[in-house]
């Protein structure tokens, strides 16, 4: 009804039309009877805006919340809001949506209740309507939606229809939200699909379903769309995820199995339903391309609703309606698991299931969800005689046939349980802080350094000061430039500190909580963002600090999207950001303590590598600028400057790039750089001051940028700057260079560089996959040495073992040095996400526990980054599970078909439902970009579930397929495969180009930590596809080098596997030996060759190898197509009689 409500600090106020109130009403709200309870004054309708304006003249009303638009509510009116003092204002999301959305007891008892009486009504009649109609009777859509009203109309409590029929028969059930009419109604007939979406206004509840039914034979493309509908469907209700996880996070589970075959949908998946209100309710609405999301919570209902629409032929939806509910887990990681009941109880239509597409799960949820209906609607059937319904829903419920899944190694596996987390972060949950503990051998003292920040401090009035890790160029850090490291003792990638008067405290994620505590000493705080509870960095200040006390911060260091935010955040409390260009910990930092910035000079990334010569970069850049209307465009990134210029450097430990900035104006480009970096070869790369009819470069000194951007205030032919904005890893323009641009000609948005350098040309492309060929030589040799050594009783601890592998590195063509210092971690070392070996902390690596070696190298035509996880010994039964889940989740992003438009944070959900599904998760996002010769985090892609910024998958974008899990004091797991973004032939085409991804990396992954009856049918073939790719790819390539060893390990890990309950061909066996006649040069390689010729290519370069019965090796050709090819290698494996299963 049309009303309005305002409540003040003591009374509500009604506005409606007069005639609406009753005197049952009038009772129900107490109106104008207010003595010792609350009571309700009514109001006329139209008044509330004068009553709105009034309070500009009121002293007692300080601020006014309204609602701001929120999922499906508006918020309010611009009316409203304009009636309302601009002063008083405060837009929030209403609470009262909030507080609606989640039910009651007696809410969520009355929802499942009317779910119940409205399946009875629907489920008597579809049954009817299919007896009719199978005999011959005339029925129209029109016809069929008033019948089904009156079968409502029986139940008790039908206040009546919950929205317009969609009563959808053949064409018309294209038409998603199709209502009959005259002009189109059409009879139902047993030549197609019937779509029936309805629903249902009764006193205790709102209702809302959809089913598709056949009353004929329907064509194998119905059956095979309804099925994929229905598996997405199911695997939403069944999904289990922890708490906290938003409903756009959710969306590519109910869609990805029609994206395999090239269809999808038109609409949301899902909407919040009310109870006895709205059947379209705030806050759920289940969107993949939704720019909002909501948190589920305990107590939401919303529909499941995923379907495909053939154009001008038929329609299919399947919605159930499901609500939020706690579930237990075998095992409990940070938070508590939430997870999915259906309360719709209406049968699925099993002619038009496929049962060969289900996978065994999702039968057995189908059969367990049937039986359900059969025992709670059927019973009410009866009791309410109604027996055609019972019979037919008897009939729709009878079991499918399902292949039985068998899920072992759960005996013997102890149900783990996490301490709860702290809401108020003290120093008391420090570990090893008590005053007899024994200080781990990292920790650092930092307290001299801490108490003189504190007197440069004072010096200045500041009650406190910003210490980010980052250095002058957002995203690298300089040794030089380690000033979070110098005042905390924390080596951690990401992290920010802060120092008061009285307190400090240090904000990092989930990769470093056991590194941090392990690192600050005692008087530190140690927030671990994106835990419940603890504060944001300005919140704590807010909270710590006083109204008009300065926050001191060096802008150069600082993000000005960063900066703006921490700002207007303090500003809420009065508190000021304070800009200090002298930085304090430089202050403080004794110089001979200090790094040296390096003095290395740039050099030429050579045109062979590069791909494209850098004028035509700075062309392709130039037309971005006219598009934007900028007259200049500022680039800040080291990795942009160095991508955009066809240069590298050495300023930063592992990565290739150097301090300078550029400057890109219409007719000009400006090299801002230490003037000792300059060679004569970069001299003359760059065409320095040779201007003439060739694009060329003008070098100016590093320190000056800031006074040249101070000079475009007298400017007149400047009018616009373009400035990089904070995008994924890359921060933007520094607040110092943002603050030198004057105010009327910044424009901020995403680096054009930044887009143009992410989507890998033809040539960078290839350079990736042949770096990661040659990387893989590398680390499959190591990987056999180390399993040949640590087996045969030698000793290696992981400094050791991680220089063998830069060693082994060393020997390929094009290596330059490490992507990142190599993570390599045995046992408890490995549950430190992003652990380095030091000498203090330095394990022999044993066959106790599990190896984790995450490590990388930069060659000359690309980056690598891979993980694997080892074990030397026997695993442990949870080790098992563990890793099983992890590559489960590596296998499901790795095969995953989406459309083009799809973003990062959509797919993460895939990645980590495995673990999910038995309670586990990890603290780090899923997957980063990665360069080309450049930085192995690379901006745009970032896979993280838990971010709020998302990057659209683009086709030439490599990034990082990384799940883990790690057990905190015990052992970690990661397994890590670069993906590149490709197009992908589907079966159909829907409205997009279709894309998946293409593994680069190639080394096979540890079968004995692989439980296989975890596996689905589809993993398991996956997987086996993939290691016969590795063997057919890298083996040539090992046996060249003349690494037999390394080749023999390879033939054994690559090995396929036999899952139980699939079908795998098996795979023969013949040995490649590497004999001076069968030397493969690299050059002859063509990786990522596919079909039959490049293998027998591959395979004619060893003919006629020797053959020996010992030796357990595998043609890097066996996998081939040929019929042809593999009788011939049968003849030759039945002979060695070498033919193996695992």
């Amino acid at each position: 009804f049309k009303s309005y409500v305002i409540i003040t600090r003591n009374g509500v106020d009604l506005y409606i039309p007069s005639n609406k109130i009753t005197p049952a009403v009038d009772l129900h709200l107490h109106i104008n009877h207010c003595d010792g309870q609350e009571c309700v004054t009514i109001n006329e309708y139209n008044s509330v805006l004068n009553r709105l304006r009034a309070l500009k003249i009121s002293n007692d009303v300080k601020k006014v919340m309204m609602g701001g638009k929120y999922s499906y509510s508006g918020g309010a009116s611009y009316a409203v809001y304009s009636a309302v003092p601009e002063e008083l204002r405060l837009k929030v999301t209403s609470p009262v949506l909030l507080m609606k959305a989640r039910k009651n007891q007696v809410e969520a008892q009355g929802m499942v209740n009317s779910h119940i009486r409205d399946a009875v009504a629907l489920c008597d009649f579809l049954a009817y309507l299919e007896y009719e109609v199978k005999d011959g009777r005339y029925w129209s859509e029109l016809s069929a939606s008033e019948k089904l009203k009156e079968y409502r109309a029986q139940q008790r409590d039908f206040m009546g229809i919950s929205f317009t029929t969609i009563s959808a028969f053949g064409p018309n059930g294209a038409v998603i939200h199709y209502q009959p009419t005259r002009e189109t109604n059409l009879q139902i007939t047993n030549q197609s699909l019937y779509l029936l979406d309805s629903g249902g206004q009764y006193k205790d509840g709102t209702t809302d379903v959809t089913r598709t039914l056949h009353y004929g034979q329907p064509t194998p493309f119905q059956v095979e769309a309804y099925t994929r509908v229905l598996k997405g469907a199911v695997d939403l209700a069944a999904l289990i995820f922890p708490q906290g996880t938003g409903d756009t996070d959710v969306d590519i589970i109910a869609r990805r199995y029609l994206y395999e075959a090239g269809l999808d949908y038109r609409h949301g998946t899902g909407h919040g339903i009310g109870h006895f209100l709205n059947v379209h309710e705030a806050p759920i609405q289940v969107r993949i391309y939704g720019s909002e999301e909501h948190e589920f919570e305990v107590g939401h209902y919303f529909s499941d609703e995923p379907g495909y629409y053939k154009d001008n032929e038929f329609g299919i939806r399947l919605e159930n309606i499901l609500t939020v509910v706690e579930k237990e887990t075998k095992y409990q990681f940070d938070k508590q698991s939430l997870g999915f009941d259906p309360i719709t109880l209406v049968p699925f239509e099993p002619i038009l299931i496929n049962t060969s597409m289900l996978s065994a799960e999702q039968c057995h949820w189908i059969n367990k969800y049937h039986n359900r209906v059969r025992e709670v609607v059927g019973s009410e059937l009866v009791e309410q005689n109604r027996t055609r319904g019972y019979e037919w829903v008897q009939a729709k419920t009878e079991p499918l046939p399902c292949p039985d899944t068998q899920h072992v190694n759960s005996a013997g596996v102890s149900r783990l349980r996490r301490s709860a987390v702290e809401k108020n972060v003290t120093l008391e949950e420090r570990s090893h802080c008590d005053v007899n503990a024994t200080q781990p051998n990292i920790r650092a003292n930092t307290s001299t350094q801490v108490e003189e920040l504190r007197q440069e401090m004072l010096s200045r009035d500041l009650a406190a000061y910003i210490i980010p890790i980052s250095g002058e160029q957002y995203g690298y850090t300089l040794e030089a430039e380690r000033r979070l490291q110098y005042m905390t003792g924390f080596t951690g990638s990401a992290g920010m500190a802060v120092v008061t008067n009285t307190q400090q405290a240090l904000w990092t994620d989930g990769r470093y909580f056991l590194q941090g505590d392990s690192e600050l000493d005692c008087d530190w705080l140690l927030m671990k963002k994106g835990q419940d509870g603890v504060p944001t960095m300005t919140e704590w200040l807010r909270s710590t600090l006083n109204g008009g006390d300065r926050v001191g911060a060096d802008p150069r260091l600082l993000a000005a999207d960063t900066w703006k935010t921490f700002a207007e955040d303090l500003a809420k409390s009065e508190m000021v950001m304070v800009a200090k260009e002298t930085n304090l910990v430089d202050l403080v930092w004794p110089t001979e303590e200090r790094p040296p910035y390096p003095q290395q000079p740039i050099y030429i990334h050579d045109l062979q590598f590069a791909g494209e010569k850098w004028e035509k970069k700075v062309a392709e850049v130039r037309s971005e600028m006219i598009k934007a209307g900028a007259d200049l465009l500022v680039v800040t990134a080291m990795d942009e400057v160095a991508w955009l210029l066809n240069l590298r450097g050495s300023d930063v430990p592992t990565t290739p790039v150097f301090r300078g900035y550029v400057v890109v104006s219409r007719g000009e480009v400006e090299l801002f750089v230490p003037s000792n970096k300059i060679t004569a070869a970069v001299d003359l790369h760059l065409n320095i001051n040779q201007c003439g009819d060739q694009e060329c470069v003008v070098i100016s000194p590093y320190s000056t940028i800031l006074d040249r951007l101070r000079a475009l205030k007298v400017n007149a032919n400047i009018t616009k700057v373009l400035l990089g904005s904070k995008y994924s890893y890359s921060g933007g323009a520094s607040y110092a260079v943002y603050s030198a641009v004057p105010e009327e000609k910044r424009e901020v948005a995403v680096s054009p560089v930044l887009l143009m350098k992410a989507r890998k040309s033809e040539v960078e492309a290839q350079g990736m996959k042949n770096a990661h060929l040659r990387d893989a030589v590398a680390v499959c040799d190591f990987l056999a040495f180390m399993e040949r050594e640590i087996t045969s009783g030698q000793s290696w601890d992981e400094i050791e073992a991680a220089a063998k592998l830069s060693e082994l590195r060393e020997q390929q063509k094009h290596y330059t040095g490490p992507s990142f210092t190599t993570i390599s971690a045995f046992g408890p070392n490995g549950a430190v996400i992003h652990y380095r070996p030091r000498p203090d902390t330095n394990l022999e690596i044993t066959k106790d526990s599990l190896y984790l070696v995450d490590s990388g190298g930069q060659y000359k035509d690309g980056t690598t980054d891979v993980t694997r996880t080892m074990h030397y010994g026997q695993p442990t039964p949870m080790q098992v599970e563990a890793y099983t889940r992890v590559l489960m989740g590596a296998i499901d992003l790795a095969t995953l078909v989406f459309p083009q438009g799809t973003g990062d944070t959509d797919v993460d959900i895939v990645a980590r439902s495995p673990l999910y599904e038995a309670g586990l998760d990890y603290r780090h996002g899923t997957g980063h970009g990665i360069g080309h010769f450049l930085g192995v985090h690379e901006a745009p892609t970032q896979v993280r579930i838990y971010s709020k910024e998302e990057h659209e998958l683009e086709v030439g974008q490599f990034f990082s397929d990384e799940p883990g899990y790690y057990q905190d004091g015990e052992w970690g797991i990661r397994l890590e495969t670069i993906l590149t973004v490709v197009p992908t032939q589907t079966k159909y085409t829907f409205d997009k180009q279709f894309l998946g991804f293409e593994a680069v990396t190639l080394v096979p992954f540890e079968a004995k930590l692989i439980d296989l009856s975890l596996l689905s049918e589809k993993q398991c073939e996956w997987l086996n596809k993939y290691h016969a790719r590795v063997l057919d790819i890298v083996g040539p390539v090992l046996v060249s080098q003349e690494r037999q060893q390394a080749y023999d390990w390879l033939v054994n890990k690559s090995e396929p596997l036999r899952c139980p309950g699939h079908s795998t061909t098996p795979v023969a066996v013949a040995p490649i030996t590497s004999t001076s006649t069968q030397k493969t040069a690299e050059k002859t390689i063509t990786p990522y060759a596919s079909g039959s010729t490049a293998r027998q290519q591959s395979i004619s370069r060893h003919a006629n190898p020797p053959v020996s019965s010992t030796t357990k090796v595998l043609s890097a050709g066996a996998h081939a197509a040929s019929s042809s090819f593999c009788l011939l290698v049968l003849s030759i494996t039945l002979f060695v009689g070498n033919l193996r299963w695992r």
